[in-house]
């Protein structure tokens, strides 16, 4: 048995600070085999968030299930971590980055 599952989006996701693509986050949510779960599948298989630290700049980027009354909202309550954007990268996922902390 694994510690997580992969979650693969259908695009990459831009990391929102450098630029960087990733193809690949990860997943307790799932069986926990190491499996890829594809973006399609993701509603269907119960995945309610998955996240990745980028390896270009190392900041911290995590998809949670978007609620729908929160899609609606323009604003957040945690404005230093949520990162606004016109298209949501992968439907149905809110998306936040959380920039590493300086030493």
């Amino acid at each position: 048995m694994g510690m997580f599952d992969y979650v693969r989006p259908a695009e990459p996701v831009e990391c929102p600070s450098c630029g960087l693509d990733l193809f690949m986050f990860q997943t307790k949510d799932g069986g926990r085999d190491l499996r890829v779960i594809p973006e399609s599948t993701l509603s269907q298989q119960g995945i309610r968030s998955f996240y990745e630290l980028c390896p270009g700049c190392h900041g911290w980027i995590e998809f949670t299930a978007d609620p729908p009354q929160a899609r609606a909202c323009t604003g957040s309550l945690m404005p230093e971590r949520l990162v606004c954007r016109e298209r949501e990268p992968i439907p149905g996922y809110a998306m936040s980055f959380r920039a590493p902390e300086k030493p």
